[in-house]
């Protein structure tokens, strides 16, 4: 069924991605459906897949970091 013209468009998925900084080779690539947790959701979860074992790893994120860190650090 088509829209209507003038129709607001509705979000329906969104693309999350992980680069590495400093090639920005893309590491890790998720499509999630669009809802109020899922950037974050993505964004944990990507985190946790990245290798390094023990090893410390850097995360840099647009925004929201201060939030992202206390979500992980309550899931540990």
């Amino acid at each position: 069924m088509a829209e209507e013209p003038g129709a607001e468009a509705k979000l329906c998925y969104l693309g999350h991605v992980v680069t590495e900084n400093r090639h920005g080779l893309l590491v890790n690539v998720r499509v999630t459906q669009a809802y109020g947790q899922a950037e974050r959701e993505a964004a944990l979860e990507m985190a946790r897949e990245i290798p390094g074992g023990s090893k410390r790893v850097t995360l840099a994120a647009a925004y929201n970091l201060v939030r992202m860190r206390n979500l992980m650090a309550a899931t540990a």
